[in-house]
């Protein structure tokens, strides 16, 4: 009995490791549509479909995925759920298909052998928690983990792509599922994932976001999709009637479920490259005009709400109370193709609470139109971290920044700096190093400004932070 348990886990083990990917740069999100097929045990009579938003907030199903392309590999992620009310608890059903090309994922049919290739794959995981789903659909799910769960994975099959564009994707799917823990096995039949993108293009997809809010420190910094990163920034450009509005926004995960959110929009009725704008209470006629909220611990559907439209109006849909509004201050800001950054500050009124202002100063912030390389952290498993990576200062940087990092063991240690197209830029400690504090400086010589990339590697653990040079 021990000998086919430890065979059945290793089974198991082999099987999720191969579908716990580390994604690349999100290209094209689609944040809604359904999924649905047929199963059974020998003849496939049941039907399993959902339908609906990506954002799992309530009772219901929904779905949605992503693509992501690198230089020489293309993964297409598409997940569904459907939460039920198990007395005071929700508890959700979850099925997942994952197609990895060596180029861009072509409208063909994919084959399914697990054993060949556990980059093509489909799965399901019945009777999830609504936490561990919300932790699946954010990436951050451990094997361990994984590891106590029913996974029914296909051993044998095929995906045929459809259709795959920025508003939306259709793809089928049939074959046979095995449980690798009861060695059960499931057919599937008539297959079929249809998503739609709701959300805007976003002009600027990547960024990084720093500024001071009432004596608290804000820094973020990742791509705009907070499927892929937990902290990120982005920028869309829209237009209505004579009015454009430049908006953009940051968030950052401040727990495991809770978001801080910032966003600003800028409004004219002409074309904006450059300038200084003031800050006013929304409704105020005089263009150009500046208008931002600070939103703290909303929830991911708020999050997914303001994406959706990054304005003031959204906010009285959302579900958290601790709101503010810029009164006063203004942006300085530079727009190009490529980049838009620039510097703000503020006079913060919130909303239904006691009306004291809150400071928010030292503002600064650099959008990118080109996503960031994305380095993920694998959740590590023992204690204590042989390294720490500190945050870098200051930052953002003109000229030097100063990089911090502490050893609790003498480690041969690798500290170089990306471009966020995954180039290295430069090395700057390669060697053995004692035991204690580290203070490494950089001074970028014929750098461009924008974000990098700081990675510390010791041993065989890697740590990474995102730094912003300013000219």
């Amino acid at each position: 009995m021990k000998g086919e348990m430890k065979a059945k886990n290793l089974l198991k083990f082999s099987l999720l490791l191969g579908i716990s990917v580390q994604f690349l740069p999100g290209q094209t999100l689609w944040d809604n549509g359904s999924v649905q097929f047929n199963y059974g045990s020998f003849i496939p009579s049941n039907t399993w479909s959902v339908e609906g938003s990506i954002v799992p907030d309530e009772t219901g199903g929904g779905s949605g995925g992503y693509y992501a392309a690198g230089a020489d590999t293309s993964r297409l992620f598409t997940l569904g759920y459907k939460l039920t009310q198990v007395d005071s608890s929700l508890v959700g059903d979850l099925f997942a298909v994952l197609v990895t090309d060596t180029g861009a994922i072509n409208t063909r049919t994919y084959t399914v052998n697990p054993l060949a290739d556990m980059g093509t794959i489909f799965f399901w995981i019945p009777q999830l928690s609504y936490e561990f789903l919300m932790q699946v659909i954010d990436g951050d799910v451990s094997i361990d983990s994984l590891l106590t769960l029913n996974v029914r994975i296909a051993t044998a099959g095929h995906i045929t792509v459809n259709t795959v564009s920025p508003t939306s994707l259709s793809l089928g799917f049939q074959g046979a599922m095995l449980d690798p823990t009861t060695l059960e096995t499931f057919v599937i039949a008539n297959g079929l994932i249809n998503l739609n993108n709701s959300l805007p293009t976003p002009d600027y997809v990547a960024g990084a976001v720093d500024f001071d809010f009432g004596g608290e420190w804000y820094s973020a910094a990742g791509n705009f999709n907070p499927i892929q990163d937990p902290d990120g920034a982005g920028g869309i450009t829209t237009t209505s009637g004579d009015t454009i509005s430049y908006s953009f926004m940051t968030y950052r995960l401040n727990n495991t479920e809770n978001y801080d959110i910032l966003g600003m929009t800028i409004l004219n009725t002409e074309e904006m490259t450059s300038g200084s704008v003031p800050f006013v209470q929304p409704g105020t006629v005089d263009f150009p005009q500046a208008n931002m909220f600070f939103v703290r611990n909303a929830s991911f559907a708020d999050l997914f709400m303001l994406i959706s439209n990054p304005a003031v109006e959204t906010l009285d849909s959302l579900s958290t109370t601790e709101i503010y509004l810029a009164t006063s201050g203004e942006v300085t800001f530079t727009r190009t193709p490529a980049v838009w950054e620039g510097i703000f500050s503020a006079q913060m009124f919130p909303l239904g609470v006691t009306p004291v202002l809150v400071p928010l100063q030292n503002g600064s912030f650099s959008l990118t139109s080109e996503p960031y390389v994305s380095i993920r952290e694998m959740p590590v498993h023992h204690q204590p971290f042989d390294m720490t990576l500190k945050p870098a200062y200051p930052n953002p940087f003109n000229p030097t920044v100063h990089i911090p990092f502490s050893l609790n063991q003498q480690e041969s240690v690798e500290l170089a700096i990306y471009d966020l197209n995954g180039r290295l830029v430069t090395t700057l400690v390669r060697g053995d190093m004692e035991t204690g504090g580290h203070i490494i400086q950089w001074q970028p010589v014929n750098q461009s400004s924008g974000i990098y990339l700081v990675r510390l590697t010791a041993g065989t653990e890697i740590q990474t932070q995102k730094i912003i040079y300013l000219k």
